[in-house]
């Protein structure tokens, strides 16, 4: 069973946000190849997507819905944020297929918009980043719908906004877009029309001052259009979060209802067998989809320790066809052979297979200094959980997080979207 303390530490797991400043642009370079899987959200959203998106069946989706988080403030004091949504009179607010759309908004904006945050498109230009397959009145009605949803839908900032300054701030009648033109009325009954009319939006400029200021949190878009659950779409996102800073989580049965707001929802939620189909159905979807460090997400469902519920148990492993190549040139800090090897004598001492991994270690106090590394080891020592079951794997992630960390190359080809570097780490 989860505990209270277990539950709070995932919901702030990965709550950082890339710090590295972005430079003044005079004009928007954040193009990205066409093929790109991985849209870079901003990390607002990301962080709190679960319950802005939620799924269709959500209850009270037409009414004010609010959520409150404790969070530890930077002098170690606990705190308290709050989250309202508001949807537009007659309307309802925002879903899984809103946070589709936004994505793929973002995705435009980056390929052709303005340092503003404006940038013009067609329907059928939209339509292509969802990947779309049937092009027909009611989907430009959908379409058209969302961006309706994405300006008048109403979000209140308690003390849960993380500016580009990294300050938890509060703002009021916050909308995703500040503006939207799109079709008229008779454009919308012209069925040739409809997709080809230009389009033309503003995202809120706290949205932009934080994509500006790299202020992101990476989203694997390919993997998220594949979902035909929206429930599993939504356990994914924040897995995906979570999975950014950690190797593996578990969540029994009465946290993923909760986490996924299925709790009010007596076919879901009524007994462990109801909620035991949900998971089934998570992992159906759910297991080995690549996350957005290009990892690929393992789930499977196992019985609680007590015997009497159900829980989802989440871990991570390489995607077979990504084989990151030796770096070159990469600079030897420490020439000394006895120096070499007494620090991988001290890394085979305290994390194991001495054997296998000799020419690992050798090569690790060749290219890192004494002190970078004796830090590895003094976290490793701290953080090691008693009963981890693949300590390698636990040393070497948090290796690779502290040379990124101190600013350096990792002795692989690891690539921009590293989960490990920081401007990566999510939510």
């Amino acid at each position: 069973m989860q505990t209270a303390n277990e539950s709070r530490a995932l919901q702030e797991e990965g709550d950082v946000a890339q710090t590295q400043e972005a430079a003044p642009q005079p004009s928007l370079e954040l193009s990205i190849p066409a093929n790109q899987e991985i849209v870079r959200s901003e990390v607002n959203l990301k962080r709190w997507s679960n319950f802005l998106f939620p799924h269709h069946r959500t209850k009270n989706l037409e009414r004010p819905r609010s959520i409150v988080r404790d969070y530890t403030l930077p002098d170690g004091a606990r705190g308290t944020q709050k989250l309202t949504i508001k949807p537009a009179a007659e309307s309802r607010s925002y879903t899984t297929y809103t946070h589709r759309v936004f994505l793929a908004l973002v995705m435009l904006w980056y390929e052709k918009g303005k340092p503003d945050g404006t940038v013009t498109f067609s329907l059928r230009e939209l339509g292509r980043k969802l990947n779309l397959s049937v092009w027909g009145g009611s989907a430009a009605a959908r379409l058209a719908r969302e961006l309706d949803c994405l300006i008048e839908t109403t979000i209140n900032w308690i003390l849960s906004f993380e500016t580009k300054e990294g300050l938890r701030e509060s703002f009021a009648g916050f909308h995703i877009l500040n503006s939207l033109n799109h079709m008229t009325l008779t454009e919308r009954v012209i069925k040739k029309a409809q997709f080809e009319v230009d389009c033309s939006i503003q995202f809120n400029e706290l949205i932009v001052k934080n994509i500006l200021a790299n202020r992101v949190s990476p989203v694997n878009f390919s993997a998220l259009l594949s979902f035909r659950s929206s429930i599993a779409e939504m356990f994914y996102t924040r897995a995906d979060s979570i999975m950014a800073q950690r190797d593996f989580f578990h969540w029994n049965s009465g946290t993923v209802m909760e986490e996924l707001q299925l709790t009010d929802i007596p076919e879901y939620s009524r007994n462990a067998a109801t909620r035991k189909r949900v998971l089934d159905k998570i992992v159906r979807e759910c297991h080995k989809k690549p996350l957005s460090s290009r990892e690929l997400l393992l789930v499977a469902v196992e019985r609680t320790a007590a015997g009497d519920d159900w829980k989802l148990v989440c871990t991570k492993t390489k995607r077979p066809d990504v084989v990151l190549a030796d770096r070159a040139n990469l600079r030897v800090v420490n020439e000394d052979p006895d120096l070499v090897d007494y620090l991988a004598k001290e890394l085979a001492d305290e994390v194991g297979y001495a054997d296998e991994n000799a020419a690992l270690y050798r090569k690790l106090a060749r290219h890192y200094s004494e002190t970078l590394i004796r830090r590895v080891l003094a976290e490793y020592r701290q953080e090691r959980p008693d009963a981890v079951k693949n300590p390698g794997g636990f040393f070497m992630d948090k290796f690779h997080r502290i040379v990124h960390q101190s600013r350096l190359d990792w002795i692989k080809e690891c690539g921009p979207d590293c989960s490990r570097r920081p401007e990566n780490s999510l939510l």
